[in-house]
């Protein structure tokens, strides 16, 4: 059986790899999907993150080829226990999801696009990159214009990554029980 093919899609900071964590326990844990990212190239030994700005084109090609060697190449398929490959990158435009969307189409995966959205000003206060804020609200202009080819059989899902403030939890909560 084919694998199920997830791209991450959003700014950073944004919520991406959570998301791709409740993907992944959906599927029945880590130990049934594969999940790659540009980021993991940025795991030093000791376990630590250490983002370089200027391996990032490395990086991208690196997770491409982790990819590449398990759609295309197809190994691993005849595990029973493959159901799910997530691309944990922020995907924003076409141009960077074509290679991925393209590979898995090709070999006849399900593919779904995962784009998340968060406000640009929270994504911005818990990126690990240090992206700075105006690059995040560009990044963000950049995905909500974002318009995939119509050939393209795949499906999408929004999330909403948004924190919830705890006033709005609390008068969501209590609302209509309030006397006047």
């Amino acid at each position: 059986m084919r694998p199920k093919v997830y791209l991450m899609s959003g700014v950073s900071g944004g919520g991406k790899s959570t998301e791709a964590e409740k993907i992944a326990k959906y599927h029945g844990g880590m130990d049934y999907v594969y999940i790659f990212s540009a980021d993991h190239f940025f795991i030093q030994p000791s376990g630590d993150y250490k983002f370089e700005p200027r391996l990032l084109p490395q990086a991208h090609a690196e997770c491409l080829l982790k990819f590449t060697d398990i759609i295309f190449l197809r190994r691993n398929w005849e595990r029973a226990d493959c159901r799910a490959v997530i691309v944990d990158n922020t995907n924003l435009t076409v141009v960077e999801m074509a290679p991925y969307v393209a590979l898995a189409m090709a070999c006849g995966c399900e593919v779904e696009i995962v784009t998340v959205h968060c406000d640009p000003k929270v994504a911005a206060s818990r990126n690990v990159h240090g992206v700075p804020p105006q690059a995040v609200e560009r990044m963000d202009k950049t995905l909500r214009h974002r318009e995939l080819p119509s050939f393209w059989r795949v499906t999408q899902r929004a999330v909403d990554t948004n924190p919830q403030s705890w006033l709005e939890r609390v008068s969501t909560k209590f609302a209509g029980t309030q006397k006047s």
